[in-house]
């Protein structure tokens, strides 16, 4: 066989030597997993978004008109959307997938 042919399963093209990787390169190694968030700052984001959702209620209380209902909408379509993203946590219980 000549240098440009080739065997059954191998690459097409000249044969060359891989250079070797250095001896003093190390692998490098992923970083840590982030630490799970503490119990405050979920309390914190919780509030957070009960204080967004009630400042929402309230501009629509306060200005039924066109604005009021743009919220309303606006609220509406998150509603749906957290129902269905719970539907999904709901089969991945079921289903034995950890979440």
């Amino acid at each position: 066989m000549t240098e440009y042919e080739n065997k059954p399963g191998e690459l097409s093209g000249p044969k060359q030597d891989l250079p070797e990787k250095p001896a003093d390169r190390e692998e490098k190694t992923p970083p840590p997993a982030s630490q799970p968030r503490g119990g405050i700052s979920k309390l914190f984001d919780l509030i957070l978004a009960a204080a967004i959702v009630t400042i929402i209620i309230m501009f629509i209380l306060r200005a039924p008109g066109v604005a009021g209902r743009v919220a309303l909408v606006v609220l509406g379509f998150g509603a749906v959307i957290v129902i269905h993203e719970f539907g999904h946590f709901i089969v991945a219980k079921l289903g034995g997938i950890k979440v």
